[in-house]
């Protein structure tokens, strides 16, 4: 009996050697901010009936030990019936004025005894935003990748530099105590699977808003599709979702501030702060009836952003141009003046209107079209200097093409359709470039579907044609189409330098 005994128990010592209890760990806060401390759990992942001990280290990720967070090491031991043990890491904070933006570092466990599997979770550091500031705080699901989690956190500190003010508090249900907003993140788009890569990027919206005179949301979510996940303009991605979050255009400072008043389908916003810096960049060229709606576009683009084609690239279009920067222009941020928020002007990114020259061609191609007539000639009525961008609207009301398109002693542009049927064909566009010399980059901007494709980049030294067929196609809420419909607009970007 002593034999069998000693046999059992040298067994069990065997498998307890081979295969120790698993581990999880979980940071408690997902992002935090300077000064503030990181907190971990782990998490044993069954009840041992033997001590179980780790090596927990803190490691340098974009921060870095010593200078954004303190060293930490730790040897942690589960007793039988324990379960659970908590990590801490302390952040340091820079000086006030130093903005670094995100960084992240990680927490690794080494188990101890048997194989030594290591695993490892991550926190990000956000810049130190004074108590009073405005905050964004984010509740991400546990599939969410680093690189969301950075991406939010860049982009919540934009947000966080425009909006200064904070709100107050609300004490709500299972939410708890919001200050100022709960942003809830997820992978995966809102309204359910995935579309692809290049379709919807992403979605988001608030779900509970203020009861006082404001009416600012409080809680809101954004759902990334996980196609898109790896999209270098991740980070404007979420700044623009975040934008939607903050009531952009549901709050009721929002719907008190559009034309017509009240309506689902408005043509322009007229809070005075948005308004006033609208006809400071624009000028002459601003309307009357306040800053231009977007009108185009399906469900989730048509009347939710600014009009694409009056402000180009600015961050709340519908249309995010991945060429270029998105930025949160200044008439934005007299916008959520106009609906509550506390701004900071001086945060505003860098914005100009278009510096293109718009003109629509009217009766010229369009009666040739009618007329049936092949290769109709309409020649935009202005001089195009070297290193200008050229945007032409085109309507394509007929089916006859090709139609030509020619720039006064500049290359010519035709769009042809390969497909009569009331389908979606495939466009191609054709650069007559003559005896010109000169490098163009062309891109066709669809203005109903609010899709945008750059086409190619070319040199010539005296060819006569080029031909570039458009392909992708990708846009902040709508997915790639291999052409285009008849009876639709869109335009024609020409950007180059012609000799």
């Amino acid at each position: 009996m002593p034999r069998r005994r000693n046999h059992v128990f040298s067994l069990e010592t065997l498998e307890r050697r081979d295969c120790p209890a698993g581990f999880t760990l979980t940071p408690l806060n997902q992002i935090v901010s300077e000064g503030n401390s990181a907190d971990f759990e782990l998490t044993l992942d069954a009840v041992s009936q033997v001590p179980e001990s780790v090596i927990v280290t803190s490691k340098s990720g974009t921060a870095i030990i010593g200078s954004d967070f303190m060293q930490r090491t730790e040897r942690i031991t589960f007793f039988p019936g324990e379960t659970t043990k908590n990590f801490s890491v302390q952040t340091l904070r820079d000086p006030v004025e130093s903005i670094e933006g995100a960084e992240n570092f990680s927490v690794i466990v080494k188990p101890l005894g048997g194989t030594p599997t290591e695993i490892s979770s991550f926190v990000v550091i956000n810049d130190y935003v004074p108590p009073l500031n405005f905050q964004i705080d984010f509740v991400f699901n546990a599939d969410v990748p680093e690189s969301l989690v950075t991406a939010s956190g860049l982009a919540a500190n934009l947000w966080q530099s425009v909006i200064t003010e904070n709100l107050p508090e609300v004490t709500s249900g299972i939410f708890g105590t919001i200050d100022d907003i709960q942003i809830n993140v997820q992978l995966g788009l809102l309204s359910g699977d995935s579309d692809g890569d290049g379709n919807t990027l992403a979605q988001g919206q608030p779900l509970l808003f203020r009861t006082d005179s404001t009416g600012l949301p409080y809680l809101a979510q954004i759902g990334v599709d996980e196609a898109d996940i790896s999209n270098p303009a991740l980070s404007t991605i979420m700044a623009h979702e975040i934008g939607h979050c903050l009531g952009f255009p549901t709050s009721r400072g929002w719907e008190n501030n559009v034309i017509p008043l009240g309506s689902d389908a408005p043509t322009n916003f007229t809070g005075p702060k948005a308004v006033e810096q609208y006809n400071l960049l624009f000028g002459t060229a601003a309307v009357a009836a306040g800053v231009p709606i977007e009108q185009d576009g399906g469900d989730g683009t048509a009347f939710a952003h600014w009009d694409d084609a009056t402000f180009g690239n600015e961050l709340m279009t519908g249309t995010l141009d991945f060429t270029s920067t998105n930025p949160l222009s200044v008439i934005t941020v007299g916008a959520f003046d106009d609906m509550g928020y506390g701004v900071n002007y001086d945060a505003a990114q860098p914005y100009s209107p278009p510096t293109t020259t718009v003109t629509t061609i009217g009766a010229g191609i369009s009666n040739a079209l009618g007329r049936g007539i092949s290769n109709a000639v309409a020649t935009i009525p202005a001089v195009i200097p070297p290193t200008t961008i050229t945007q032409t609207t085109i309507s394509t009301s007929k089916r006859v093409l090709p139609a030509r398109i020619t720039f006064p002693d500049r290359p010519s542009i035709i769009l042809s359709e390969n497909n009569a049927s009331r389908q979606m064909v495939r466009s191609a566009l054709e650069i007559n470039s003559g005896l010109h010399e000169g490098v163009i980059a062309f891109s066709l901007h669809h203005l109903s579907t609010k899709q945008r494709s750059i086409l190619a980049a070319w040199a010539s030294i005296g060819q006569e044609t080029q031909s570039f067929t458009s392909s992708s196609m990708t846009s902040a809420g709508h997915g790639p189409r291999p052409g285009f419909f008849a009876n639709e607009i869109f335009h024609i970007d020409v950007h180059g330098n012609l000799l």
